[in-house]
């Protein structure tokens, strides 16, 4: 299992901030996602040899792009119009508005298991 631990705020709190204001208009999720998964767990479910490796990368996007992809999360999967439409013009504004970019530094956490 692999997951991406995403950090748009150090590059540039400024637009991170804008981001966030658009988020606090529309992002109002009808279930919200609580799944959470302690992947430390995983030896007393019938794994073994459990390892954690992490791995950092930049990524850029321009404002369509970045939509794109936050639009693939599953709390913005879910949200209702016109709240989801609304949240993605005001974040493509937002990023072409201060250069058509936004730069994300990644944390890639792999978690490697056997199956006992």
């Amino acid at each position: 299992m692999f997951m991406t631990r995403s950090d748009y705020k150090t590059p540039d709190g400024d637009l991170y901030n804008k981001i966030q204001a658009e988020y606090k208009k529309y992002f109002f999720p009808e279930i919200p996602y609580t799944c959470k998964l302690d992947y430390n767990n995983v030896v007393n479910y019938g794994f073994s040899d459990f390892q954690y490796k992490e791995y950092k990368t930049v990524r850029e996007f321009n404002a369509d792009d970045f939509v794109s992809y936050i639009g693939t999360h599953s709390d913005h999967i879910t949200l209702n119009e016109p709240y989801k439409t609304n949240l993605f013009e005001g974040i493509k504004k937002v990023i072409r508005d201060t250069g058509d970019k936004i730069v994300i530094f990644d944390t890639i956490a792999l978690y490697l298991a056997k199956k006992a």
